[in-house]
């Protein structure tokens, strides 16, 4: 089945049969159009840009709006010389005076690497430019240090405009940050060959033991769930560790005996942590906004799949050693934990 030549061959063109579609489908097909153009009906908008901010992390949007600081800079009249390093050759004394040179691209480059973690230090480089330009142009070139103050004004105002958005996202960005704190200094230090919590911080997750435990979860994890930004309090990241100690129990108690108690003191130190570290957890769970107000979406309240940064459900931990019974299992005085591993054939 063909079509004939062209050009005057005579030949006719085969009939192909009449194909009716309906207005439906029709009208399908240009709203998937649509929607992959990213042209969302009106009454949709709203509803979209909520569903995009709840897939950002904190660092993307607290970077997102410092980016929107440096367009306003960027589109400034009076930007072009300073949207670029100083050509050297044309200025061979700028290096002598000038230790730390900058640029808006220099800075746009940051925030598109999502670099900046609070708006102080995205602050401090624009105002390092400034200075530098201070610095080498105050007696020769004063005008350009007013248009260096015009887009650092153009550049303020818009953070200003987003100030509530930044300082939510830097609030979780500090909870995040002290929570890690909290982990990696447990038990002395994370990394240390004394730390008595070794065993807690990467658990092999077998067939048994997945057998066993139906929601598991190490340090590791949690660690990786804070630099998620999942946690928007104490609360959840509390219950993360009672389900740590909990597995720990359901499944240590008869296998390996010595383990249990370990958990119990693993979950009483991070208490103890949190307890200490009150004040600034109370200033930060108050200062994240509406971050804490996405979806929670598992039974001890962390982040469901809705909330920004959340992985795959499913989770492979690390290797650690063996505590199977056999030889290379670790001991009680080395703190051992993690599943039994099981040799299957064809593996």
């Amino acid at each position: 089945m063909g079509f004939s030549g062209g050009g005057g061959g005579g030949g006719e063109r085969e009939r192909l049969p009449n194909i009716r579609i309906s207005t439906d489908v029709i009208r399908k097909v240009e709203e998937r159009k649509r929607l992959e153009a990213g042209a969302l009906p009106d009454h949709l908008q709203g509803r979209a840009v909520k569903r995009q901010r709840r897939r950002m992390s904190p660092l993307a949007e607290l970077n997102s709006v410092l980016d929107k600081a440096v367009d306003a800079m960027w589109n400034h009249p009076k930007s072009l010389v300073f949207r670029a390093p100083v050509d050297i050759k044309r200025n061979p004394d700028y290096r002598k005076l000038i230790k730390k040179p900058i640029d808006l691209a220099a800075i746009r480059k940051g925030t598109q690497e999502e670099r900046y973690r609070r708006v102080d230090e995205f602050r401090g480089d624009v105002q390092l430019m400034v200075d530098n330009c201070r610095t080498y142009n105050e007696r020769t070139n004063p005008s350009l240090v007013s248009d260096v103050f015009e887009l650092r004004e153009a550049g303020y105002e818009v953070l200003d405009k987003h100030r509530a958005e930044a300082a939510e996202a830097e609030a979780m960005l500090a909870l995040s940050d002290t929570l890690i704190s909290i982990i990696n200094e447990l038990g002395g230090g994370a990394g240390r060959a004394s730390d008595p919590y070794l065993a807690f911080r990467q658990i092999q997750f077998s067939k048994e033991y997945l057998q066993v435990i139906k929601n598991p979860i190490d340090l590791a994890k949690i660690i990786e769930k804070a630099q998620g930004s999942q946690y928007t309090g104490r609360r959840s990241f509390l219950a993360d560790m009672e389900l740590l100690r909990d597995n720990c129990k359901l499944f240590c108690t008869t296998r390996f005996p010595n383990l249990p108690p370990v958990a119990d003191q693993l979950f009483e130190d991070a208490s103890r942590a949190i307890a200490q570290k009150s004040d600034d957890l109370d200033e930060l769970e108050k200062n994240v906004g509406s971050w804490a107000k996405l979806t929670l979406g598992s039974k001890n309240n962390t982040p469901g799949p809705s909330y920004p940064g959340t992985p795959p459900s499913a989770f492979t931990g690390p290797s650690s050693p063996n505590l199977d019974g056999s030889a290379n299992a670790g001991s009680a005085a080395d703190g051992g934990l993690a599943a039994v591993q099981e040799e299957e054939e064809g593996q």
